[in-house]
């Protein structure tokens, strides 16, 4: 994971590391991520120490709503203004799709947890990975 955070942009040798996470937190898939994953998000890093690679790690947190355009819009700020360097996002195949584009355009890691839907591999860039569900 560290090389994969350190190559998606140069980091400084004070900057922090900062992990997006982008997930329904109030919505029909909350249940399958949003408050539980990020609060799994922060418990891994803090059994990291806090940081990776002698860098502090922080994080930012949203609720897409599940909505592509929200999604799509809060990761370009995010890595236009934040300095993101990973992203995750939660089971919305939508969201995931138009966040995919912005990881492609940006050359930021995307880490999609859930979205299963119709669309092949092809739907999603180069820098994103997928991590479906296991059923229930």
């Amino acid at each position: 994971m560290a090389s994969l955070i350190c190559a998606s942009n140069a980091l400084a040798a004070d900057s922090a590391v900062v992990i997006g996470n982008l997930d329904d937190l109030s919505g029909v898939y909350s249940a399958d991520g949003g408050p539980g994953a990020v609060e799994g998000m922060r418990m891994a890093i803090a059994d990291f120490g806090g940081g990776v690679l002698g860098r502090e790690v922080r994080t930012l947190v949203a609720d897409h709503q599940n909505k592509p355009d929200i999604g799509a819009s809060k990761f370009r700020e995010w890595a236009d203004q934040k300095g993101l360097n990973m992203m995750l996002v939660g089971a919305n195949t939508g969201v995931s799709i138009a966040m995919s584009k912005v990881a492609a355009a940006r050359k930021i890691p995307l880490f999609i947890i859930g979205a299963v839907g119709a669309p092949g591999a092809e739907a999603f860039g180069p820098v994103t990975g997928r991590c479906p569900l296991a059923p229930r």
